[in-house]
């Protein structure tokens, strides 16, 4: 291996190990992969980088989701390093994550969940979002330039909130409860992989306050339907066959939460980072609030709020002669095929009037085309054009290389987004 090889190894694995540093600096890594190496074995995976070859591993339905098996696993399978205790831990946590729709390896399962789903993500059901939308962002922005220090805000906790405070209305959480909820599916959330011991065991307890939060939700449906949200009620109410059970519903809520919460915080706090970067396509889009649409979505591109999609390779295949066997990981990186200059010209400049900008994978293909696409859309288009007419002249008030990135590779989130949020303007 040269050095230059060895270095790409050493930046990937602090990437994937998390690392705030390289999280910050992911766009490098995604670039170099791009680059220097579109296929790329890295342990018992096989990484690629290129737009085709990552449509093809998020398309093929022989491919599954590697975190957990179709089936109840076993104390033996645990990590080894793992004391009694937490291999309990991580057996219950796997048991309970294998519900979850896009850890369905059998595909009548999966198809089964996901027309139950479907029933939450009706157009009729994301247009009745609009106006709370809305209204929280007017909220939300009024928040933030009441907590402005010397006309300085932060404007994390409206990426943050905004969506947090959509998902949990459409999931009928009392406001009381949602950061309860929240912590809940973030504890789980930092179990990725199971493979360390202190998130094993804090994901354990987190999992059964939630299915014990969801079991009063099944209760109460079970004694007055009219007493759960709409979208609960869709959930629960149909033959037989197509009912989710208790375990699955508390699954489809982590999932609902991961899929309609964490990943559109990351387009608007990111997304908005790189507009306030990018100040000509920042002020085009002042001046005309009818280009939020398509912002969205070549900000969906630009900043790919999931970084890559990793499948299990249910039958053998090859990328650029680079074999990925049965059982081991293909791992489409979206965030590198998105900026593939095949597919989108000048792949790293931000262009908000690109004209194929929609074409990127932030929201997945095929049968895992993500099922709250309508809905991040929908947040992402009303609250880029809420901050862009609410604070025309805004600046971002620090230096970019001193933004810190926490949380999970996969899902980085920026902690905090200083900005100088300048004169109003209001209708």
């Amino acid at each position: 291996m040269t050095a230059t090889a060895e270095e790409l190894d050493r930046s990937l694995g602090r990437l994937f190990a998390s690392d705030p540093e390289a999280m910050a600096d992911a766009l490098s890594v995604w670039m170099r992969l791009r680059d220097e190496a579109p296929v790329l074995r890295f342990g018992d995976r096989v990484l690629v980088s290129r737009y085709a070859d990552c449509k093809h591993v998020l398309r093929d339905t022989t491919h599954l989701d590697p975190a957990v098996p179709d089936r109840d696993v076993e104390v033996s399978e645990a990590p080894a390093s793992f004391s009694e205790d937490e291999k309990l831990a991580w057996v219950e946590v796997a048991n309970f994550e294998r519900h979850y729709m896009n850890r369905s390896g059998d595909s009548e399962k999966h198809a089964r969940l996901r027309r139950i789903a479907h029933r939450a993500f009706t157009p009729a059901s994301i247009a009745a979002t609009t106006d709370s939308i809305e209204r929280y962002s007017a909220a939300l922005l009024d928040d933030a330039a009441a907590a402005a220090e010397g006309g300085v805000a932060d404007l994390a906790p409206f990426a943050y909130t905004l969506p947090l405070m959509v998902i949990c209305d459409m999931l009928g959480v009392p406001a009381g409860d949602r950061e309860l909820i929240h912590g809940w599916s973030g504890r789980l959330g930092r179990n990725r992989g199971g493979v360390e011991a202190g998130p094993v065991l804090d994901a354990r307890d987190a999992m059964r306050d939630f299915r014990a939060y969801v079991a009063e939700i099944v209760e109460r449906h079970r004694v007055d339907s009219s007493s759960v949200s709409p979208l609960v009620a869709s959930l629960m109410d149909a033959d037989e066959q197509e009912r989710l059970t208790e375990i699955e519903l508390a699954g489809m809520f982590v999932l609902l939460l991961f899929a309609g919460h964490e990943t559109t915080t990351n387009l608007l706090g990111i997304g908005t980072l790189e507009l306030l970067r990018n100040e000509e396509q920042r002020r085009a889009l002042c001046d005309d609030p009818g280009l939020a649409a398509g912002a969205t979505e070549e900000l969906l591109r630009f900043v790919s709020p999931v970084q890559w999609q990793a499948r299990s390779v249910g039958e053998a295949c090859a990328f650029d002669g680079v074999e990925v066997r049965p059982g081991e990981q293909a791992v489409g990186m979206i965030a590198a095929a998105n900026r593939d200059p095949a597919v989108f010209p000048e792949p790293d400049r931000l262009d908000i009037t690109r004209a194929n900008a929609d074409d990127h994978l932030s929201l997945g293909f095929g049968i895992h085309f993500c099922m709250g696409a309508a809905l991040a859309r929908a947040e992402g288009r009303l609250g880029f054009a809420a901050l862009a007419a609410r604070f025309p002249q805004m600046e971002l008030a620090a230096d970019p290389a001193t933004l810190r990135f926490g949380g999970h590779a996969l899902l980085r989130r920026l902690e905090s987004l200083p900005v100088r949020l300048g004169p109003e303007s209001r209708p």
